[in-house]
């Protein structure tokens, strides 16, 4: 297929996992939501992490949770915060590797992203994540955090907390 052409998602199902890491940027670009759907979790771990960070709006929504959870920290931390926040479903925030995240990302979460994210998720938080959370701009942003997911902070990652993150919290847990 020409490369301005959308390559299907039959296409890209029958090439070979290892053969998946000779795709370039302009193939990638191409790919229509349907065909990013539709990479095997076995070739997902072999794209260039360069094609992550070209995600289009329509492509990162594309992504399964099951794709997500098989990214390597270097393809995590290529995804541009613009398409994280596209990543809203529930299948997608559960199966994410948090703790590959980068605090700039972490910042970029929204409330409702982590209020959607797993108890265990928010345990892999590090400290300087947890201390990223309100740099999101959203007031909401810690206030995001349920009960359960607070319980599930290490004393390590209560030492990341602001003060301005403590009162918000307090208001969660009280």
């Amino acid at each position: 297929p020409a490369t301005g052409d959308k390559l299907s998602a039959a296409f890209f199902a029958a090439i070979d996992k290892d053969a998946i890491k000779g795709l370039t940027a302009a193939q990638f670009k191409s790919m229509s939501k349907e065909a990013v759907g539709a990479l095997t979790v076995e070739q997902v771990p072999n794209l260039k992490k360069e094609l992550l960070a070209a995600l289009s709006q329509d492509q990162a929504k594309a992504l399964t949770g099951d794709q997500l959870a098989v990214l390597t920290k270097e393809q995590t931390q290529a995804i541009k915060v613009e398409r994280l926040a596209d990543m809203t479903t529930s299948d997608q925030l559960t199966k994410l590797n948090v703790a590959d995240l980068t605090n700039k990302q972490v910042a970029s979460l929204s409330a409702a992203q982590i209020t959607a994210l797993g108890d265990d998720q928010i345990a892999n938080f590090t400290k300087e994540q947890i201390s990223a959370i309100s740099d999101q701009g959203l007031t909401a942003g810690i206030k995001g955090l349920t009960a359960g997911q607070v319980g599930k902070l290490s004393p390590d990652q209560v030492s990341g907390i602001t003060a301005k993150q403590m009162t918000a919290i307090a208001s969660v847990v009280t």
